[in-house]
């Protein structure tokens, strides 16, 4: 009985008092000075916004029931072609977007596998309406630093072409979600043929936008970047050109037959180049580039 005395006099206590705390919180806060406006948050820049683009892993039960695993969307890796593969394509999400006196630069994220995003850069020309749009893929291990270099940016972009650069599958940010042992190299035919795939994923990304010439599209690529360019446009019939420097797996007495081959495509215009090596003349490196590609026929 006495126990239940007490729960009463406190909850009486707590009645009475409660409408003298708050009269008194509302005087302190008439009597206070206006509080400052909290600071606005700082702009981050194109690097830090990469990393900011919201990500979280997706994990499924081990099939040895020991634990978890990072999930896998399922591919297939021994076609050129989407067949057999189940990627779909999720919204876009844009990470920035950049002004500068000749180019405007965005970064956007596209998907369509489970743990691997795609950084897309795209970089678009002032004062060209649905401008040509040219694909750019450096070779492992390059990443996209120099898709952010204001000079380079303007450079690509000064002869009225949109520019979008991206790296290779299990390359730069697309290794994060893998185990350390897993690299282009010792996964080249997955890492070769998932880059294949994301090609017309991307295309499809930009033609959704629609602010390109989807019938002027263009594939910059370089090392592996330029062997994958030419697998891609084996089976891509929106790619009309192809600039290849130092295309992985090309010998040079057996490069007409890869070319010619790609007439039967979509392609209109390969042009092939070999890198100048040290001690090397312009003669030379003339010549080396006629012998790794040849003529388009």
């Amino acid at each position: 009985m006495a126990r239940i005395h007490n729960y009463i006099a406190a909850l009486v206590c707590a009645l009475f008092l409660a409408p003298l705390c708050a009269s008194d919180c509302r005087a302190q806060a008439q009597a206070s000075p206006a509080a400052a406006p909290a600071p606005e948050p700082a702009q981050s820049s194109p690097a830090e916004m990469q990393s900011e683009i919201p990500f979280v892993p997706q994990m499924v039960p081990d099939a040895s029931g020991s634990g978890i695993k990072l999930a896998r969307t399922n591919e297939s890796t021994s076609e050129l072609t989407l067949k057999g593969s189940d990627l779909f394509s999720i919204e876009p999400l844009m990470g920035s977007r950049e002004e500068f006196p000749t180019f405007t630069r965005e970064l956007w994220q596209v998907a369509w596998r489970v743990n691997d995003p795609i950084y897309l850069w795209i970089i678009l020309p002032h004062g060209v309406k649905n401008p040509p749009v040219v694909l750019y893929l450096y070779g492992y291990p390059s990443e996209t630093d120099r898709f952010r270099n204001d000079a380079y940016d303007a450079r690509i972009t000064a002869g009225g072409a949109a520019a979008v650069g991206f790296v290779s599958a299990l390359t730069g940010h697309r290794a994060d979600h893998r185990p350390l042992n897993q690299t282009f190299i010792s996964e080249l035919p997955e890492a070769l043929t998932m880059t294949v795939h994301d090609i017309p994923l991307i295309l499809d990304v930009l033609e959704g936008m629609g602010k390109f010439d989807m019938k002027r599209v263009g594939f910059f690529g370089q090392g592996s970047g330029a062997a994958i360019a030419l697998l891609a446009a084996s089976v891509e019939p929106r790619i009309k050109a192809l600039d290849l420097l130092d295309p992985w797996g090309l010998r040079p007495r057996r490069s007409l037959r890869p070319a010619r081959g790609l007439s039967q495509t979509g392609v209109s215009e390969v042009r092939c180049r070999a890198g100048s090596r040290p001690g090397s003349s312009q003669s030379q490196v003339a010549e080396n580039s006629h012998s790794v590609c040849g003529r388009q026929g």
